[in-house]
């Protein structure tokens, strides 16, 4: 687990590289980690564009642009 300052380092290079830029796909490696299929994470996140980056704890979130319907017509990740 990253410290706190590296946490800080990242969140910095992930805003300067990643914000404003959009999610052209999505591989999901351990999808037994997520609560949702694969497919639906992809479909959600697909061609959203980053926002803000910012630091909870040694977590990074990301802000989302806030399209509100996907292919099934209810809010992607709710």
């Amino acid at each position: 687990m990253p410290e706190w300052p590296d946490i800080h380092v990242l969140i910095a290079s992930f805003n300067q590289a990643l914000a404003g830029r959009t999610i052209g796909s999505v591989i999901v490696n351990q999808p037994r980690c997520l609560n949702l299929p694969p497919e639906d994470l992809a479909r959600a996140l697909t061609g959203r564009t980053i926002g803000a980056i910012r630091q909870r704890g040694k977590w990074a979130l990301l802000a989302l642009d806030s399209r509100v319907a996907n292919a099934k017509g209810g809010n992607p990740l709710c």
